[in-house]
C-alpha cells in the first residue's frame, strides 16, 4: 500500500463542472533547416477558465543516409496566463519619455 510523502490535505466542497477546451498551434519549420519553432495556446472554458501556452523548439537529427532519425522538442510551458497577463490599472508603471 502506497503512502503520501507530504501531509497536505484539501478540505472543502468538491464541485463538478462542464467545460470545453480549444487549442491552436502554429509551427514554423523551414524546409532547408533542421531547427523549427512552435507555439500552442490552450483555452479552457466553463468553470475552469485557464489560458495555457507552450513554446517549443524542434531539432531534427539526420542520420548517415540523409534521412531524419531523431526528432527532439524542447518546451517551455506557461500555465494560467490569464492571471499573469491581467493589467492592474491602479499599479501601472509609467516611464518618462526619453
Amino acid at each position: 500500500m502506497a503512502t503520501l510523502e507530504n501531509d497536505t490535505v484539501y478540505i472543502g466542497d468538491y464541485k463538478t463542472f462542464l467545460g470545453a477546451s480549444f487549442n491552436a498551434r502554429v509551427v514554423y519549420f523551414p524546409s532547408s533547416s533542421h531547427i523549427g519553432i512552435s507555439f500552442l495556446l490552450e483555452l479552457n472554458t466553463g468553470g475552469y477558465k485557464l489560458l495555457n501556452g507552450r513554446l517549443g523548439i524542434q531539432i531534427i537529427l539526420i542520420n548517415s543516409k540523409k534521412t531524419p532519425a531523431v526528432n527532439i522538442e524542447f518546451q517551455v510551458l506557461f500555465f494560467d496566463m490569464n492571471q499573469k497577463m491581467a493589467v492592474d490599472k491602479n499599479k501601472a508603471i509609467k516611464r518618462p519619455l526619453e
